[in-house]
């Protein structure tokens, strides 16, 4: 037997090539906000909740941005009663309680593959604020002394079940024994020539929705002394506190020797150490210098030459309100930017008076749906591959939650042209007490909605202030309503756009008046505007004096671009005449509302990114007018831009800004030549 040894090199020997993996779609999640998975929930009637989808392969790595979700609600269940959802994952709960189980439904499809996802839902009913029930009256004072022919003056209080006093209850005044005399439904008895005493003779009947109930009171008429002077005069109340611009109606009684009220006497009124005016009926209107004004409002009583004062003292004081948190912008709230490269978003939050909030707001900014992240100051990194996102900012004051969604297109191609077709100002409007001051910012867009550079000017369009080229807005002493009166000029490219925006400058705020307004829109659609939408205008009218207004009105202009479609109210008559809308409110009880509803539909053909933009006039007797101003709509419109430029620079823009640039720079080699010679 013979071996043969090869000592040539032998033929490398490969290893094996792994089976390349193919990604599986195994698992399909719900998640709330706070990215934690959910079984079950619980949610009040009516309310919203934000949910998240997420899906993960068999290695339980995310492919989320790869996966396709529907949202739906199981249809074993009536959609009055549990309630909807939308394909963002916006969750609103029903108006019936109850268990509802697997009700959530998200389907995940992943190359031919889908998984189910669900969530029960646990809706409670909110119970409504308990009702004021009318439970007794009570007669002041209980007893009264009255000469014959004299006067003697009786009020009255209603209370609840809480003891607490009823406002808007009805009084209806008798006198039990009409020999006695009368009495008028003020209260005021007037005594007939029937001395004596008579116990339950005055009656009031307080009458509050269908409850009713009544007190006595007694009286004791005096036979006519023989000489009947005027010994003393009382001033009620004798101190109050009132709000800056508010009022006070003051009374003033007289008696004689022996303490009766005399009645054919006569008072005047004066104001004697400031705080405010008073007419000649004791009606006390409080100035706006805060502060206390000791013994200021003076009555004089004068009967057969002789006279008696009283003193009363009023303090003054600013009310300082917090701006409640009502709703939060992205700005823009679309974008389209290429693969891998980054935009910083802005949030802006908005109180109930559509005012910006820019103090006590937190933000909290995650990407909802769709690849790339977001760091929480706005800045999102976009991911290496192309498709759409959500991202959404949480603003949070309180316990009070705001959100808002943009949408983000990551494309692979270079971006739309860069030349200018709009440039928007925010805000829009700004509400400034004299010598307060707003930044306004400008931002330039092109015909895709995407924010590209500029050069802005910033000027006035009126003496109401000043404004630096920075758009730092100080306010002036004027006080009033300035509608386009701060513009921004916008220039790229030797194109120019311009934008304007309002502003309202007060005393003190917004307004003194003890009336306040808001004015919101909102597409019935939700997210974009589109051509033929329909848009909802709510105005709420809230009386925050302790007194009733009267003859409240209202008008709205319908916005360009809108059409009528309809206007309604449970409180007082709206008619329509042209494109003007006239709300007679009617008489605004103290703390309470009335709201008007105007729907209008968004024209076919409209320009591209067109501004809808609303806005009401409101007044009543007791006050002055002021506008409210609605947050503003972007339109998605399909027709021709139109450009509003006001002086527009065109072809020889250019050389005007190159002149203007120029004649700065010889300013500067001028003065440096005249100051080395000196």
């Amino acid at each position: 037997m013979s071996v043969t040894i090869n000592t040539a090199n032998p033929e490398p020997i490969n290893p094996p090539t792994p089976p390349i993996t193919q990604q599986i779609l195994t698992r399909v999640e719900i998640l709330d906000t706070q990215s934690l998975a959910l079984s079950s929930f619980t949610i009040d009637a009516s309310k919203t909740k934000q949910f998240v989808a997420r899906a993960y392969d068999q290695t339980n790595q995310d492919i989320t941005s790869k996966t396709g979700f529907i949202w739906s609600l199981d249809g074993k269940y009536p959609a009055s009663q549990v309630g909807s959802i939308t394909q963002t994952g916006l969750y609103t709960a029903g108006t019936k309680a109850g268990f509802y189980s697997g009700a959530l439904k998200l389907v995940g499809s992943f190359a031919g593959k889908s998984l189910l996802d669900t969530v029960s839902v646990t809706i409670n009913t909110v119970q409504p604020p308990q009702q004021n029930i009318l439970t007794s009256v009570v007669i002041t004072p209980d007893t009264a002394s009255v000469y014959v022919g004299g006067q003697a003056q009786y009020s009255a209080a209603a209370y609840d079940q809480n003891d607490q006093v009823l406002a808007g209850v009805a009084f209806q005044w008798s006198v039990v024994n009409s020999i006695t005399g009368s009495i008028s439904q003020n209260g005021r008895f007037t005594a007939n020539n029937y001395p004596g005493s008579y116990t339950n003779n005055i009656k009031v009947v307080a009458t509050y929705g269908e409850r009713t109930a009544m007190d006595y009171a007694a009286v004791t008429v005096l036979s006519q002394p023989i000489q009947v002077n005027l010994h003393s005069v009382v001033i009620n109340p004798v101190a109050t506190q009132l709000q800056i611009g508010s009022a006070q109606q003051f009374t003033a009684t007289a008696y004689d020797q022996n303490n009766h009220v005399l009645n054919d006497v006569s008072f005047s009124w004066v104001v004697v150490n400031g705080g405010g005016w008073v007419n000649q009926s004791g009606y006390f209107t409080a100035g706006y210098a805060v502060g206390t004004y000791a013994n200021t409002v003076q009555v004089v009583a004068t009967r057969n030459g002789i006279t008696k004062s009283a003193y009363a003292t009023v303090t003054i004081y600013q009310v300082v309100t917090q701006n409640l948190l009502e709703r939060v912008e992205i700005i823009p709230n679309s974008i389209s930017i290429r693969v891998n490269n980054q935009y910083d978003f802005n949030a802006q939050a908005y109180d109930n008076n559509n005012n910006p909030i820019f103090n006590d707001v937190n933000y909290s900014w995650s990407v909802i749906s769709g690849g790339g992240t977001i760091d929480q100051n706005g800045l999102y990194s976009a991911p290496n591959y192309t498709g759409m996102a959500t991202v959404q900012v949480r603003a949070t004051q309180g316990s009070r939650d705001r959100y808002a969604l943009a949408t983000v297109t990551v494309t692979d191609e270079d971006q739309p042209s860069g030349e200018i077709s709009t440039v928007r100002i925010t805000p829009s409007v700004a509400y400034l007490n004299i010598g307060a001051s707003v930044d306004f910012n400008a931002q330039a867009y092109n015909a895709f909605g995407s924010p590209v550079s500029a050069d802005y000017s910033w000027s006035l369009m009126s003496n109401i202030g000043s404004i630096d080229q920075n758009g730092y807005f100080v306010a002036g002493s004027n006080i009033g309503t300035y509608n386009d009166v701060v513009r921004v000029r916008a220039y790229r490219n030797g194109v120019e756009r311009v934008d304007y925006a309002d502003v309202v400058i007060s005393s003190g705020g917004q307004n003194n008046y003890g009336l306040s307004a808001t004015l919101t829109a909102s597409d019935e659609n939700g997210g974009t505007t589109y051509e033929n939408d329909a848009i909802n205008y709510t105005l709420r009218i809230i009386n925050q004096q302790n007194s009733a207004l009267t003859n409240v009105r209202a008008t709205f202009e319908l916005p360009q671009y809108t059409s009528f479609m309809s206007v309604s109210s449970p409180d007082g008559t709206p008619s329509i005449y042209n494109r003007t809308i006239n709300w007679e409110a009617g008489t605004l009880y103290a703390n309470s509302t009335k709201t008007l509803t105007i729907r209008v539909r968004v024209n076919s053909n409209v320009p591209a990114n067109t501004v809808v933009r609303g806005k009401a006039y409101v007044w009543a007797s007791e006050i002055n007018a002021f506008w409210v101003y609605a947050n503003d709509l972007y339109a998605a419109g399909t027709g021709e831009i139109i450009y509003d430029n006001g002086t527009p620079l065109i072809d020889t823009g250019a050389v005007d800004w190159i002149i203007a640039g120029l004649t700065a720079l010889l300013g500067t080699v001028l003065s440096k030549k005249f100051l080395f010679r000196i």
